[in-house]
C-alpha cells in the first residue's frame, strides 16, 4: 500500500471543494496517475441511499443527532470495506470529498454530541486506516452562504434547515482545531483566487509524491 495515498478534501458548502477536487483530478490524469474519486456520504449503493435519507427535507423524516450520527457511520463503514481499502490495496490514490473530520466538526462541533464518543466511534471505523493528506478549505460562512447564492446552489436540505450560526460558528471552530493538531492538515485560505489555490495543492501533493519514492 506504499505505492497509495488517501487524500480528503473538507470545508464548509461553498468554501469550493467541488471546483478544487475537478481540478486535482485533472492534475492527477496529467500525471497518470490512478485514483479513485469517492464522496460521504455515498460511493456505495448503501452510501447513497443513507445521503438521500440525511439530505432529505421531507417534513415527516425525524433524525435525532444521535441517529444522524450513526447513519453517517455506517454509509464510512462500508465504503471503507467497498471501495477505500481495495483501492489503496491496488496502489491507487483515494480522493475523499468529507471524510471523518465532517463528523468530527459536524455531529461533534455543530451539533454538540459527545466528543468522546464521536472521537471513539470515527477512530474505531478508520480502524489501521491512515489519512495522508487533508486538505481543509477555510472561510466564514457568510462568505460560503453568498458564493452558493451567486452560484444557484444554496437550496437548503436538512443538514442546512436544522442549523443555526452558532452550529457553524462550533463547526468551522473545530476544523480549525484539527488543522491546528493534526500534522496531516493543509490550511488553505479559500478566498483566495481558485488557480492560487489549486497551486498550493499541487505542490504539497509533489511533496507528498516525492516521499512516497524515498
Amino acid at each position: 500500500m506504499k505505492n497509495s495515498l488517501l487524500i480528503t478534501f473538507e470545508g464548509l458548502d461553498g468554501a469550493g471543494k467541488t471546483t478544487q477536487i475537478n481540478l486535482f483530478q485533472q492534475y492527477l490524469q496529467q500525471l497518470h496517475l490512478p485514483y479513485v474519486y469517492l464522496r460521504e456520504p455515498g460511493g456505495t449503493v448503501l452510501g447513497e441511499e443513507i445521503r438521500t435519507l440525511l439530505k432529505s427535507t421531507r417534513a415527516d423524516l425525524k433524525i435525532n443527532d444521535l441517529a444522524e450520527l450513526l447513519l453517517f457511520s455506517a454509509a464510512r463503514a462500508e465504503i471503507i470495506a467497498e471501495k477505500i481499502k481495495p483501492a489503496l490495496a491496488a496502489g491507487k490514490i483515494v480522493i475523499m470529498d468529507r471524510f471523518i473530520d465532517s463528523t468530527l466538526a459536524y455531529q461533534g462541533g455543530g451539533r454538540g454530541l459527545d466528543a468522546d464518543l464521536v472521537n471513539s466511534l470515527c477512530r474505531n471505523i478508520l480502524g489501521d486506516l491512515v489519512i495522508d493528506r487533508t486538505y481543509y478549505l477555510d472561510l466564514p460562512r457568510a462568505v460560503a452562504v453568498q458564493r452558493l447564492q451567486q452560484t444557484g446552489k444554496a437550496a437548503e436540505d436538512r443538514l442546512d434547515l436544522i442549523a443555526d450560526e452558532e452550529f457553524w460558528r462550533r463547526v468551522r471552530s473545530v476544523y480549525l482545531h484539527l488543522q491546528k493538531q493534526e500534522t496531516r492538515y493543509l490550511l488553505l485560505d479559500a478566498t483566495a483566487a481558485v488557480p492560487v489555490v489549486q497551486a498550493q495543492i499541487k505542490a504539497d501533493f509533489s511533496q507528498l509524491l516525492e516521499q512516497l519514492q524515498r
